[in-house]
């Protein structure tokens, strides 16, 4: 059923309900008392009896809850699975947020979800979350938030959305998001910034912003200055390493992905358009990166262990991925199948991967709510004082 907005924005903190074996912030899980040792058999006898009651109980509310899980499954889909951000639900619903474990990661990977948020049609909306995203009020809020025309930008799209480590994204940035839009270099950047933040301290993968491949592949710096640019934020030890993520533009507004495996000692390309043509050229691109990477990595610095062997990447063999999908005519979805294979493959070596419109929107939201983003409850703060105020401007257009 849906929740209404007045809940949504002022109960964000209590959401989930609190009936009988449900907990919440007004109902907290309590420890019980570790139970001290009786000699007497009369009261270990009593003590046992009540854990069974206890236990029988628990038993009976768990089969209550799943007969009532199976009968909401078997409801008609006419009764409406989406709910509006600002229609009303019905008291004492259970299930808070539209799925049944509150707070849960936000993937595109089933995590619980039943049912979702849409946004109001009178809600103005640049790039509307296509029917089949399922997302909670958050995800909904700042999606209104990001590409919404119901609100004053004063900045001239310079408001600040994404405070990483080592770059920030602008509102104006997240405009190349909607579809159709080709995806900049700042977007791409951003994603390298949150997947190497995923990776922790000890990353297994590396995930390059886009201006390594440039500075490399334009001879203007050498492997001492960018390695002095980019170690610190986006690389660490050899010894632990096993794909390097390695963004490239063509010079003609295409965007394709290097990946250097080095438990495979491949030099994969991944191109959603490929364009024979162009094919040497790509080819010469890779190589130039592979001896740059390889002199790069002569320094010690890289190294845990003094008798690590250097890896030789220039010898490592050049494969184009075949059979990996290909965007679109029109779609301009090349920097949109970067992303998505640096977010879905660094644990895989399959690289079959599906991007539609849902997408972008999941890019541009993860970015906003991924950990790396420091301004991330500034601004899920600020996408729901927006809906808030453009219900209040909705009402004072009624009134007589």
């Amino acid at each position: 059923m849906p929740i209404p907005l007045v809940n949504v924005v002022t109960n964000l903190s209590h959401v989930i309900a609190n009936n009988d074996g449900v907990y919440g912030p007004e109902n907290p899980v309590m420890l019980a008392a570790v139970p001290t040792v009786r000699n007497s058999s009369i009261m270990q006898q009593a003590e046992t009896e009540s854990i069974m009651v206890k236990m029988v109980s628990s038993v009976e509310r768990a089969s209550k809850a799943a007969l009532e899980m199976k009968e909401n499954e078997e409801a008609p889909a006419d009764v409406g699975i989406l709910r509006n951000l600002s229609s009303p639900m019905k008291e004492g619903n259970t299930i808070a947020a539209g799925y049944m474990n509150y707070n849960p990661p936000h993937t595109s990977q089933v995590d619980g979800r039943t049912s979702g948020v849409i946004i109001p049609e009178w809600m103005p909306i640049l790039f509307r979350p296509p029917k089949d995203m399922i997302l909670d009020e958050i995800e909904a809020a700042v999606a209104l938030y990001l590409f919404g025309t119901n609100k004053d930008d004063n900045n001239n799209g310079k408001e600040v959305i994404v405070k990483g480590r080592f770059a920030n994204g602008e509102r104006r940035h997240f405009k190349c998001l909607i579809p159709k839009g080709m995806v900049d270099q700042e977007i791409l950047t951003l994603v390298a910034c949150m997947q190497t933040y995923e990776e922790c301290d000890q990353p297994s993968c590396w995930f390059l912003p886009t201006t390594f491949s440039q500075y490399v592949l334009d001879w203007s710096r050498s492997p001492k200055a960018v390695m002095g640019y980019y170690q610190d934020d986006f690389m660490g030890k050899i010894e632990l390493l096993s794909k390097i993520f390695v963004p490239i533009n063509d010079g003609h507004l295409h965007w394709y992905l290097l990946v250097v495996d080095l438990k495979q000692k491949l030099l994969v390309i991944l191109d959603s358009k490929p364009n024979p043509t162009l094919s040497e050229l790509k080819r010469r691109n890779i190589k130039k990166l592979a001896l740059f990477m390889e002199e790069m990595f002569q320094h010690n610095s890289f190294y845990e262990f003094r008798l690590t062997p250097k890896p030789l990447i220039s010898e490592f063999k050049i494969k184009e991925a075949e059979g990996v999908g290909e965007q679109l005519p029109g779609s301009n979805d090349c920097g949109v199948w970067v992303a998505m294979w640096m977010k879905e493959c660094a644990w895989t070596n399959d690289y079959k991967i599906s991007v539609t419109q849902a997408s972008r929107m999941r890019i541009a939201l993860d970015l906003v709510l991924k950990p790396f983003n420091k301004r991330k409850d500034k601004i899920i703060s600020k996408a729901f004082a927006n809906i808030k105020s453009s219900e209040e401007k909705r009402r004072n257009l009624v009134k007589i």
